[in-house]
């Protein structure tokens, strides 16, 4: 190598300068540390500690390099070759470093620009990736993301949101609904009651405040005095009025239920200080009384379930309870007797909550149809069938509206029980 050249390189001892070693020390750690910046930044993220590490790395590079150049004593040629050799080395790095920074930046804002919106798609701006259809038009991409929607389903989805058709959940229902329900106490025994006004009128069955004017109310954890405003036994249904304000009222159903739909039962059965909810479909409707026809359900219901709310999927009010068909079994108990027992058949019975909102402003006025059925004369023959005697035998406890006893057997029940001596009876099978 020419000595001119040597010189411009080495000092006068045969080294390179600690300055430029140090200078290009600092080139190649700034170049570094740039690359790992962009990159972290590209992520939306600056690491301090990444940079400082690059810089502390740079300096002692060129400390080791100066002192192993001063400690060995080595030829200056062969120091020469291998100090260009290093730099040509850490260049190539520096250019790969950048090419694959080039490279990274170029993937991320490919992967940005790939991603499909819906806001893309209603600006007008097409998805060139494999795309489907589903049957209603919704496209999809790959990824299951949303590209458009047909315009047809956009009013169809905002119509049902509209008009409120959403179905709920058995636990968004309880929450919609138990604040609405009344646990009613009598001398008649105990019944449940339903919320239709926040002024205190409460809904519930009219042989569950069968002959009293006043009885205990129990919702929402507080006790009220209740009054009876109102009584139609013939259709069991009346209404108890209580000194509350801000109650939660139930909402009625505008809707005539099906055959088939879900039904939610809600109330106080056996006299469980909390509200019960049981859950079943509406099986039937029977014409028990002229005005209008029964649901029915195979929710199971218990003695002192009436007079709550049978609900639909959306927590709206569609029948108040009176009671069911529960026919009563002679059986060997564990004791060794022979007992009655009533068995649940699933034959519960409402009356339709359309009915009933009719009647609230009718009942608010004072008793309605209690005496409408005519009484035979004394010393008459009454014809009775022996499955309302079974009921009554082993049910003394019970009037006979909670036997679920309607129309003329209503009446003869109650003739039965309490003027049995004035007729003549038949028992028939």
């Amino acid at each position: 190598m020419d000595k001119r050249i040597k010189s411009s390189c080495l000092s006068k001892r045969g080294f390179i300068p600690l300055y430029l070693v140090v200078v290009i020390a600092i080139v190649i750690g700034s170049a570094s540390t740039f690359a790992v910046v962009k990159i972290i930044e590209k992520d939306g993220v600056q690491d301090n500690k990444t940079v400082q590490n690059q810089s502390a790395t740079a300096s002692l590079n060129s400390t080791s390099t100066d002192s192993k150049i001063k400690e060995e004593g080595v030829d200056e040629d062969d120091i020469e070759g291998q100090l260009l050799g290093e730099i040509e080395k850490l260049r190539q790095q520096i250019a790969n470093e950048s090419a694959n920074r080039k490279k990274l930046e170029e993937n991320i804002k490919n992967k940005e620009d790939s991603q499909p919106t819906s806001e893309n798609s209603e600006e007008g701006e097409e998805y060139e990736g494999k795309t489907y259809t589903t049957p209603s038009g919704v496209v999809l991409d790959e990824n299951g993301n949303v590209i458009s929607i047909p315009d047809n389903v956009k009013d169809q989805q905002q119509s049902q949101t509209s008009s409120g058709d959403e179905k709920y959940s058995n636990s968004q229902i309880s929450n919609i609904v138990k604040p609405t329900i009344a646990r009613i106490t009598s001398s008649q025994g105990t019944g449940s009651g339903v919320v239709v006004e926040s002024s205190g009128k409460i809904l519930t069955a009219a042989h569950v405040v069968s002959g009293v004017d006043i009885v205990d109310v129990d919702i929402n954890n507080k006790t009220y005095i209740g009054t009876v405003l109102g009584r139609d036994e013939e259709n069991d249904i009346a209404l108890v009025k209580i000194s509350a304000n801000n109650l939660k009222p139930i909402e009625f159903s505008e809707k005539t239920p099906q055959m088939g739909d879900d039904v939610l039962v809600f109330g106080h059965p056996k006299s469980m200080p909390q509200v019960v909810m049981s859950v079943g479909i509406l099986n039937g409707r029977q014409p028990i009384v002229s005005t209008f026809q029964h649901l029915q359900t195979d929710a199971l219901t218990h003695p002192g379930s009436s007079g709550g709310a049978w609900v639909d999927r959306q927590g709206k009010l569609i029948g108040i309870h009176v009671g069911a068909y529960s026919p009563t079994v002679i059986a060997l108990s564990s004791s060794g007797q022979l007992e009655g027992i009533t068995i649940n058949d699933g034959f519960n019975f409402a009356v339709p909550a359309n009915f009933v909102k009719n009647k609230i402003s009718k009942l608010t006025d004072g008793y309605e149809d209690i005496t409408n059925i005519s009484y035979p004369p004394k010393g008459s023959t009454i014809y009775i069938s022996s499955g309302i005697t079974t009921q009554i035998f082993y049910n003394p406890d019970l009037t006979c509206a909670q036997l679920t006893l309607v129309g003329e057997d209503l009446m003869k029940c109650t003739l039965y029980k309490t003027a049995k001596s004035d007729y003549q009876w038949v028992v028939e099978d």
